[in-house]
């Protein structure tokens, strides 16, 4: 995604953000991606840029469900 990032196709890197957090997968991947939280701030900063208010409200409710939110991310949700 960073690479993405980098070369400014940052709707792309949202794309992939997504797949990563939802995608069909394993029930043990599920479980690491879902408590990674680097990949979960990521997630939430391209939302934050690229998104809409919903799919800013969307993300934040879906770390709060799967208890994954950090303070800072807490705040910034706030």
């Amino acid at each position: 995604m960073e690479v993405l990032l980098i070369h400014n196709y940052s709707k792309d890197a949202l794309t992939v953000a997504k797949q990563a957090l939802f995608g069909k997968r394993t029930p043990e991947i599920d479980k690491k991606t879902h408590a990674n939280i680097q990949l979960w701030e990521l997630y939430i900063d391209l939302e934050n840029n690229l998104g809409t208010f919903e799919t800013q409200r969307t993300a934040y409710q879906r770390m709060l469900d799967l208890k994954v939110i950090t303070p800072f991310v807490l705040l910034n949700y706030a």
